[in-house]
């Protein structure tokens, strides 16, 4: 199911691929995979934030997108 959903998001150029300075990949692996579909599913569903900087925010948002990063590639 997850990479059939993977397939779609990178047809539509939406699959980030997460790498090192020491690891250049040159395709997305599962994980990556994995972390686009969840931060795919969890904004259809209403768990991100408007695009507007004028919006007010409790946490900054550079925090706020490290957090969401991190939540999508944990195990």
């Amino acid at each position: 199911m997850v990479t059939l959903l993977a397939n779609r998001l990178v047809r539509n150029g939406c699959l980030p691929m997460r790498q090192a300075v020491w690891y250049v990949k040159t395709a997305p692996t599962f994980s990556d995979a994995l972390a686009a579909v969840r931060a795919h599913w969890w904004c259809a569903i209403g768990l991100s934030t408007s695009h507007c900087e004028r919006d007010i925010i409790k946490v900054p948002r550079s925090v706020f997108r490290r957090l969401h990063e991190a939540a999508c590639y944990a195990a």
